[in-house]
């Protein structure tokens, strides 16, 4: 019995110090190869940025945020203005009643409550503003209520002008008053302009306008109408994409156009045939939110959205124009140009919406969905709607195209950045980021960097890959000025200021491999002779005295540090820092 116990005894020690043994081997795997984290979809709140003209106007006065909101027909404010105005379209006016084209409902009953959008179902309405002696007799009629309007003022401006002092559509600036038809508008009053074509009062509904409030944190005059109308546009509240920061900033004309085609010509978003239709300077980029990563989209099929996505993605979208748009803003566009609501071939649609042309596209919208038809160029002051182009200020400019003069050369690929293109030739599949060359290059991190999903700054990151490591460059984006690289059969995204062709000079000591000249050139700048000498080090060279190694960072024994290596704090928000002189 004892024999048998002393066995027993035995083979459980036996078998207890091989597992401790097995944990001890393959423990240390577990350490050098950890599983990929699982991405956040926590993301900050940030300030979407969109394109202004260079410089950006000031504008004198201030914009009140109040507005009043009563029947159309008991408005009494500005009395010898608004009767010139009703003369001038033909309304039969009292005290007490009033009958015409500006005073009926769609379905052709009269009313005092009645609408822009009503107008615009009136034939008469619409025949006058056909009229080319309409905008100089209400330039007439704005004068005396706004103090920038002189002689200068276009035939746009006296539209919009006029229009909006009539129906309340923009509160206007005071001290001095004026229109400012050139100043931009921000999200909130944009969504205001639009429910305000169609309603004379405000929402009523306390409880989803109380839980709207708590949602967006948006406590002031516009709480109650952007309760009813921010869950059409295209930032959504439910994510905090349209939140108190984005609604007090500026709409892009992307998603003003976005806003009005799905609220009043929903059936032509669905039904437009948009594969050769849309603006020279529109690209559709597909599902551009999860190229870039602020959607995660797994390999079973399930998407996951982060927070503030859409928010992320418009503030890409205009600061990156030649990445294109999202498919939903694409289809939206081309419906505008289905039906001319901005005449000509371009849409500047990364660029702030101005005050007169928020009124101005409003009123060719209405227009639209009014008869059905596309906005003819009779209806001339539709020229008018700003389409010049101006600057972004922020895109990546297109780099050098000159040929490398290697395989380990720092210049970018012969290809030039692609100009925008029809939807036939840039469907969903294409890269948002412009044309993906292939290369074969092989470069040096001159930083600790992480290792991207995507070329973008913000995207997420599986790992921090250390200075020095030796990576293999597969694709280039001129667009953006990243490259896909592979190091240790892992697939990555780093920008180009962050890769050199010389390994970081160690800061002390020379590295265990044969030492190698410090970098003489920034990798932004062409070379301007061949580079020989940097990418044929000798082992007789020393750095050059300019030269200065860091105090921060210890010698390491090897080329490529271990992963529990301190990652190098970077100096600005992209986390991309460029390689100094």
């Amino acid at each position: 019995m004892f024999q048998r116990t002393s066995v027993k005894i035995a083979l459980a020690v036996v078998a207890c110090a091989a597992l401790l043994v097995g944990v001890w081997i393959v423990l240390p795997l577990f350490r050098q190869n950890p599983a990929p984290a699982v991405p956040s979809t926590e993301m900050d709140e940030i300030e979407i940025r969109v394109g202004y003209p260079d410089p950006k106007p000031e504008f004198e006065g201030i914009l009140s945020d109040s507005m009043n909101w009563a029947a159309l027909g008991t408005v009494r404010s500005d009395p010898e203005f608004r009767q010139a105005f009703e003369g001038r379209f033909g309304v039969d006016a009292t005290v007490d009643t009033k009958a015409g084209c500006l005073y009926t409902l769609k379905d052709g009953s009269p009313s005092m409550d009645s609408t822009l959008s009503d107008a615009f179902y009136q034939a008469s309405f619409r025949d006058i503003l056909k009229e080319e002696s309409l905008p100089g007799d209400l330039a007439e009629m704005v004068k005396p209520l706004f103090s920038d309007f002189g002689e200068d003022r276009s035939d746009a401006d006296a539209v919009a002008a006029a229009v909006n002092a009539f129906y309340g559509l923009l509160s206007n600036y005071s001290d001095p008053t004026a229109f400012h038809g050139d100043a931009f508008v921000s999200r909130e009053a944009f969504y205001t302009l639009v429910y305000r074509s169609e309603h004379s009062s405000l929402p009523s509904d306390e409880a989803a306008i109380e839980a709207f409030r708590q949602k967006t944190g948006i406590d002031d005059s516009f709480t109650a109408v952007l309760s009813a109308i921010a869950g059409e546009g295209y930032l959504s509240p439910e994510n905090g994409s349209f939140s108190l920061k984005s609604a007090k900033g500026d709409i892009s004309r992307a998603e003003a156009v976005y806003l009005l085609v799905r609220h009043f010509l929903e059936d032509a978003y669905q039904n437009t045939d948009t594969s050769d239709l849309n603006y020279s300077d529109v690209r559709n980029a597909g599902d551009l939110s999860t190229k870039i990563g602020f959607k995660i989209r797994y390999d079973d099929g399930t998407v996951v959205e982060k927070e503030r996505w859409q928010a992320y993605t418009v503030d890409y979208m205009c600061q990156n124009p030649s990445a294109g748009v999202p498919e939903e803003i694409y289809r939206a566009l081309a419906v505008a140009k289905a039906y001319n609501l901005i005449s000509g071939d371009k849409s500047d649609w990364s660029q702030a919406m101005t005050r007169k042309d928020a009124v101005l596209l409003l009123m060719n919208t209405l227009k639209a969905a009014a008869t059905g038809e596309p906005v003819e160029e009779w209806f001339h002051w539709n020229s008018e709607v700003s389409t010049e182009s101006t600057d972004v200020g922020t895109e990546t400019e297109p780099v050098s195209s000159e040929e490398p003069t290697t395989d380990e050369g720092t210049e970018p690929p012969t290809e030039p950045v692609t100009e925008p293109q029809s939807e036939e030739e840039t469907t969903g599949e294409d890269l948002p980021y412009g044309e993906a060359v292939a290369v074969d290059q092989y470069y040096y991190l001159a930083y600790n960097v992480k290792a991207r999903t995507a070329p973008y700054a913000n995207a997420d990151y599986v790992s921090i890959v250390s200075a020095g490591t030796r990576v293999h460059a597969v694709e280039f984006y001129p667009a953006l000025d990243w490259y896909k690289v592979i190091a240790s059969s892992t697939e990555f995204f780093v920008a180009r200021a962050n890769v050199s062709t010389v390994p970081p000079e160690p800061p002390t000591t020379a590295q265990t491999e044969e030492p190698t000249e410090p970098p003489t050139e920034q990798q932004t700048e062409p070379p301007t002779e061949e580079p020989t000498e940097t990418e044929e080090p000798t082992e007789t060279e020393e750095p050059t005295e300019t030269e200065e190694p860091t105090e921060t960072e210890e010698p390491t024994e090897t080329e490529e540090p271990t992963e529990t290596e301190e990652p190098v704090t970077d100096p600005d928000s992209s986390d991309e820092p460029p390689l100094s002189e």
